[in-house]
């Protein structure tokens, strides 16, 4: 059976998602194909890969191209099923097989950010949902949020699945290799690991930086805390700049893309997620994984990780004050943080693993193919 992925320009938890699929469907007697832009993924990551310059955003000239270069390679991989990732790939993937008798299916990550104020915008989302989603076979959503706001927009509800993502936690139990990452011995990290977009909410993680030393400056330096942002993105500059404003740069660190963040995780004391919108989130569910305690945002799929003083702190959307003084609380407390580092890595064990999701992906693939189900 092959399966043929067709992916926008990602980084992050989308490409960890695909990569994680990717690898393991071979177990299971399927050829997995890549169809995306190159430089976003390398022959290193992916074994079969045929380029396609999706970029994000609409341009009608590029976007009519990449759907007849579309048709070109599905005619070329006779694939028995195409999987769509994302809002951009799957509007290319309908457009492609229209008129032809091969399936697809769409895995939705997040939110629709773009133009969400704009009511010209939202109603083109609307049409959207309404006029290509409900042409997949199955659009698998990554949280039970997500699927609520995607029916509330148009889509058949008979047509969305909850599915998970899972992490590979074989990843997360090695011992530490601090030369990959910044490790200094008499700081204490607290991390935030995002897209550098005005969605992830970093700006208001800097405000809690800044609320921070405005108000607990002594229990900051005692705990010589020091906060670092992993990831890169469109607004890192202006991120920096910010920092640099509002005085807080000698305590924040950007540390740009990197490929260790399980052990940037397993050096930090917490991890942060301040995001205004959220899918799902596989950043939480590696740092349950990595043992560092988590404090989220009630966004989106977040609540579905992260339960509050179970698994993890859940502090208001764009509330920098009340991420805070969850973030004091937590370490201020050693019985609190060893109670959330418990309970989060055996719901993240039980929820959250990459043979539960691919097991599920694989079951519904030989559904749609004719094949016996695993």
């Amino acid at each position: 059976m092959k399966i043929l992925h067709v992916v926008r320009p990602v980084s992050g938890g989308i490409k960890r998602h695909v990569k994680t699929l990717t690898n393991t469907l071979p177990e299971y007697e399927i050829k997995p194909i890549i169809c995306g832009p190159y430089k976003f993924f390398k022959k290193e990551d992916f074994s079969c890969h045929y380029n396609l310059s999706i970029n994000d955003g609409l341009s009608f000239g590029t976007d009519l191209k990449n759907i007849f270069d579309l048709r070109k390679i599905i005619t070329k991989t006779q694939p028995d099923l195409i999987h769509a990732h994302g809002y951009k790939a799957t509007l290319l993937t309908d457009s492609a097989v229209r008129f032809r008798k091969i399936p697809w299916v769409s895995t939705l990550h997040n939110f629709q950010t773009w133009g969400r104020n704009a009511k010209i915008t939202q109603v083109g989302f609307n049409y959207l949902t309404r006029n290509v989603l409900n042409r997949a076979r199955k659009i698998f959503c990554v949280s039970d949020a997500l699927k609520h706001e995607l029916i509330n927009c148009g889509l058949n509800e008979s047509k969305a699945k909850v599915l998970y993502n899972g992490i590979e936690f074989n990843n997360y139990h090695y011992p530490l290799h601090k030369s990959q990452t910044i490790i200094e011995n008499d700081k204490n990290y607290v991390a935030c690991v995002a897209r550098l977009a005005p969605d992830k909410g970093v700006k208001n993680f800097l405000m809690t930086v800044k609320y921070l030393l405005n108000n607990y400056q002594s229990f900051v330096d005692w705990n010589n805390l020091h906060f670092i942002i992993v990831g890169d993105g469109p607004d890192r500059k202006k991120y920096e700049q910010f920092a640099w404003d509002i005085k807080i740069s000698p305590y924040v660190t950007f540390l740009g893309y990197r490929n260790d963040v399980p052990e940037i995780l397993k050096s930090s004391k917490a991890l942060c997620i301040p995001s205004k919108y959220e899918g799902l989130s596989i950043t939480a569910i590696e740092s349950m994984a990595s043992l560092c305690p988590v404090i989220a945002t009630n966004a989106g799929g977040l609540k579905e990780v992260v339960l509050d003083g179970s698994t993890g702190l859940i502090a208001s959307t764009d509330d920098p004050k009340d991420m805070g003084n969850k973030l004091v609380l937590l370490l201020k407390s050693k019985k609190l943080r060893r109670k959330l580092i418990f309970k989060a890595y055996k719901r993240a064990l039980d929820k959250f693993s990459d043979k539960k999701m691919v097991r599920e992906t694989v079951n519904f693939y030989k559904e749609v193919g004719g094949k016996n189900v695993l």
